[in-house]
């Protein structure tokens, strides 16, 4: 029953029309791509490696990732930059023929990339509207203020040059997994801020305006999310014959490969 649960999800989520070009690029060389990829990496790494130095104690740091969406946020577009990376590796050392890649690590990249994409705009948000003033009241240090600049916009900027680039596709039935996703961060917070204290000053869960930034939060994720299939659709304009509801987008080797 487990296999056959699975099998229906992921017949769902990838039908035979829906395909994952995660190693390919537009308007660079699937290389560039990559080195980028890598160099975003090592940022978030870096980023990681701080917060863990900077912590008191390493049980407080990770509880406080764990109630923190802006964490969530980091953490997820890691995962995705760690997986691309792999992915992307292992996949071009093949010479593949066509770019589409129906691999299980190249869709969850592919996934991670909408759900980090979508809610990195809600993140961004909420700091600089709602937060930022608290922040540069205590007179954050040089290291606090590159910190922060990280977390509340440099990763934007990461996936954003990504997008760029890159060609995946953000599907609408994918969209589900943005909205479990959180909802789950929403669970997390809420037994926090009622066992403990709020996570953040507008969220406390004891009132109907918690419930309308929470809907807000869904809303600017759904928002950037249309704006991602949006401006894939404007992408794909420029590659003639490129047909994105399925297409065999050749690759850098099929020239040099047989049929």
């Amino acid at each position: 029953k487990l296999n056959v649960s699975m099998r229906n999800c992921n017949n769902y989520f990838w039908s035979s029309r829906v395909y994952s070009y995660l190693s390919a690029s537009l308007y660079t060389s699937p290389w560039s791509l990559f080195g980028f990829r890598i160099f975003a990496l090592i940022a978030h790494i870096i980023f990681l490696i701080y917060q863990f130095w900077q912590a008191e104690t390493y049980v407080d740091q990770l509880v406080s990732m764990s109630i923190h969406l802006t964490m969530w946020g980091v953490i997820t577009s890691l995962v995705y930059f760690l997986l691309a990376v792999i992915a992307q590796a292992t996949f071009l050392k093949d010479k593949p023929r066509i770019m589409r890649d129906k691999r299980f690590i190249s869709r969850l990249a592919h996934v991670l990339f909408e759900i980090a994409f979508s809610l990195e705009l809600t993140i961004v948000l909420v700091f600089w509207v709602f937060l930022a003033d608290d922040f540069f009241a205590g007179h954050p240090t040089l290291l606090q203020n590159i910190d922060n600049g990280f977390a509340h916009g440099a990763v934007l900027v990461f996936l954003w040059i990504d997008n760029i680039f890159n060609l995946i596709r953000f599907h609408f039935k994918h969209f589900l997994l943005v909205i479990f996703y959180l909802t789950a961060y929403m669970f997390v917070n809420l037994y926090y801020s009622l066992t403990r204290e709020p996570v953040y000053k507008i969220i406390t869960w004891r009132d109907w305006i918690t419930f309308f930034y929470a809907f807000d939060a869904l809303l600017i994720a759904f928002i950037h999310f249309m704006i991602g299939y949006l401006f894939f659709l404007f992408k794909v304009k420029v590659l003639k014959g490129f047909d994105y509801k399925g297409s065999t987008l050749l690759s850098p080797f099929a020239s040099h490969t047989p049929a």
